[in-house]
């Protein structure tokens, strides 16, 4: 019995590994230091909205933006409360608007990126990594395997489902 749950729980992660990131923007857009050496990314996350969009939460991103002069804006965390299509379209419309590239995370691809990045590029040593995820889209388990698998120390999770949003 241990045996199967061990190939389905695989075969689950395998399959959740084929989520996708998004990238906005130009195609052709290139990503570079400054002449001091600075690469400023500013993070959307937890924006927790509903759809349609509210104005002034559009009004917010561009004014956020404009202060900001951001050479990367990175979409993460539980930004939109629906799975309607469209209100990603008007979310990543607005953020085309903006002029600065930008990319959403779409995970658990981009967790073992991000574990990765900041071993390898920021030099942060994994015992002072944690992951902390949620389940709206359902890729908690194969996100924190993830996570836990390219380096992070700590796992944030529920105890028999009974979380946050569940």
């Amino acid at each position: 019995m241990k045996k199967i749950l061990s190939i389905l729980l695989a075969v689950v992660m395998v399959f959740s590994v084929a989520s996708v990131s998004f990238a906005g923007f130009k195609d052709e857009a290139v990503l570079q230091f400054d002449e001091n050496g600075n690469f400023k990314v500013m993070i959307l996350a937890d924006i927790q909205t509903d759809y349609p969009i509210p104005d002034d939460m559009i009004t917010f991103i561009y004014e956020s933006v404009d202060f900001a002069q951001p050479d990367l804006i990175v979409l993460c965390g539980d930004n939109i409360n629906t799975e309607e299509v469209e209100a990603y379209d008007e979310i990543f419309g607005a953020l085309d608007r903006t002029g600065v590239p930008y990319t959403a995370v779409a995970l658990p691809r981009s967790v073992a990126g991000l574990i990765y990045g900041l071993q390898k590029y920021s030099d942060v040593p994994s015992d002072m990594l944690e992951w902390h995820g949620h389940n709206d889209f359902y890729m908690a388990v194969a996100n924190a395997a993830t996570a836990w698998l390219f380096g992070a120390s700590a796992v944030n999770c529920s105890l028999f489902g009974i979380g946050e949003r569940t």
